[in-house]
């Protein structure tokens, strides 16, 4: 029998249009944190395009591995845990082995206190990140993140697993906007533009969780979604084609888009993005 391969951004593209068109009735058939872990990007994926960019490594724009312990509330924790993990993946991905050792003490700390540590394999996330295999290191974060999602939605804290995932994006457009900031780069400014998408399926699952922090975090992140509004990204859809490969169907897509990105917009949300994630690691 052929095997039907559809790339990984086609997969994750394709799920996000259907989420949006099911709307809130998806919430059904999947919980809120199984639902932004799929269409998500990941803060690995992120931080090698920052890195292929050839953007230098830069150690001051991360989050002080010093300052895990000093995070209080279980979704202060949360949050910083998705904080830490990108931090993590972005030391990783430049080889930096000390200050991985560092965030990865970071996240074990803050794991073991939200009563999480026994799903990560420190030692397999240690031996990945020293051989840079970014593929396999993938595939070791999205089995860890399923893990502790059952264990946050077995336990009610399904808010938990979807504030440790809004940590981690805000960290990674964090990140990218830091280097944007220093470095021109069209693929940059792009993939900043790009998370508009993002951020539009992100903030319904937000505004169902009536704490405090979640509605201050939804109120900023509104704030930021304003802003990604000036930001245009027209779509042409082109054909859809199959052939075989050796067995297998492969499945090419000629869909391309365009940004219209005004620098004053771009600065402006790339200002509001740091705002907020100084708020979540202070």
């Amino acid at each position: 029998m052929n095997k039907v391969i559809i790339s990984h951004l086609t997969k994750k593209l394709f799920l996000g249009t259907f989420l949006i068109l099911l709307g809130v009735n998806v919430q059904a058939q999947k919980n809120n944190g199984e639902i932004l872990g799929n269409i998500m990007p990941s803060p690995v994926e992120l931080s090698a395009l920052i890195k292929d960019v050839g953007a230098s490594y830069d150690k001051s724009i991360l989050n002080s591995s010093d300052k895990a312990e000093g995070y209080s509330s279980k979704y202060a924790r949360a949050l910083n845990l998705g904080v830490y993990s990108t931090d993590l993946g972005y030391a990783a991905i430049y080889k930096e082995n000390t200050d991985a050792f560092m965030y990865l003490n970071s996240v074990r700390k803050i794991a073991e206190s939200l009563g999480i540590g026994k799903y990560i394999d420190y030692a397999n996330i240690t031996k990945l990140a020293l051989e840079n295999d970014l593929n396999a290191l993938l595939d070791e974060t999205t089995r860890t993140f399923e893990e502790i999602n059952k264990h946050f939605q077995k336990n009610g804290q399904d808010e938990l697993s979807v504030a440790m995932l809004a940590g981690g994006w805000i960290e990674s457009l964090y990140l990218t906007c830091e280097i944007a900031k220093k470095k021109q780069s069209k693929v940059l400014d792009v993939r900043i533009a790009e998370q508009q998408l993002v951020l539009s399926q992100l903030l319904p699952i937000l505004r169902k969780y009536k704490s405090s922090d979640m509605k201050a975090l939804t109120y900023d992140l509104t704030g930021l979604q304003k802003l990604y509004k000036n930001l245009k990204i027209d779509y042409k859809e082109g054909e859809v084609t199959t052939k075989e490969v050796n067995g297998e169907l492969i499945v090419q897509e000629s869909t391309t888009s365009s940004i219209k990105i005004n620098p004053n917009d771009l600065k402006k949300i790339l200002d509001m993005t740091g705002k907020i994630r100084a708020k979540i690691v202070k």
